[in-house]
């Protein structure tokens, strides 16, 4: 199963998909939790400490992956579940820190590996709320952002969009 969660910043998405993970694993399966992130100063080392905090106690195995879904040595079992975080750093290291893959290939990419596991649970940002206009550069990763969106939506089975901690649901049921 795919699940996508999007919503703004502190909206509750990281938390939800930390529960959606541990809820989708089976038996002795294992959670990952698949970090895009590449820390360019400071803030963003901040960041993942906290994420690594709020993960602490969970059980879940970190992959540091800024390009690809790349298995553990041992590779991913049936009965594994995924947590990306986020689709919106892995495109924009793609796009601006030399991955190279467009929207397509990385959505097939992810997809492809969702097939050996027993859950994959991909966090993204929502910037698409405010009526802003931004420099062309911003305006055209947004573009490219809503249709790797697309892309992820439609295969995924529950999409979920989070604001202010409360789920809104878009495909598929909440079982939370």
């Amino acid at each position: 199963m795919t699940v996508l969660l999007a919503g703004g910043s502190s909206s509750g998405k990281s938390m939800a998909a930390q529960r959606m993970a541990v809820f989708l694993r089976k038996g002795e399966g294992r959670l990952f939790y698949a970090a895009t992130m590449i820390p360019g100063d400071e803030e963003d080392r901040q960041r993942i400490r906290r994420h690594l905090e709020a993960r602490e106690g969970w059980g879940f195995h970190t992959l540091e992956t800024p390009f690809a879904l790349t298995p553990p040595p041992d590779g991913f079992g049936p009965q594994d579940v995924v947590l990306l975080d986020s689709v919106t750093l892995l495109l924009c290291n793609h796009l601006y820190d030399g991955g190279g893959w467009e929207e397509q290939r990385l959505a097939d990419h992810l997809f492809e590996r969702e097939k050996g596991l027993g859950g994959l649970v991909l966090v993204s940002d929502d910037t698409f709320s405010d009526a802003l206009r931004y420099p062309d550069s911003v305006e055209q990763y947004r573009r490219r952002l809503g249709k790797l969106h697309q892309l992820l939506a439609e295969k995924a089975q529950l999409v979920v969009r989070f604001r202010a901690g409360l789920p809104e649901v878009y495909k598929g049921r909440w079982p939370l």
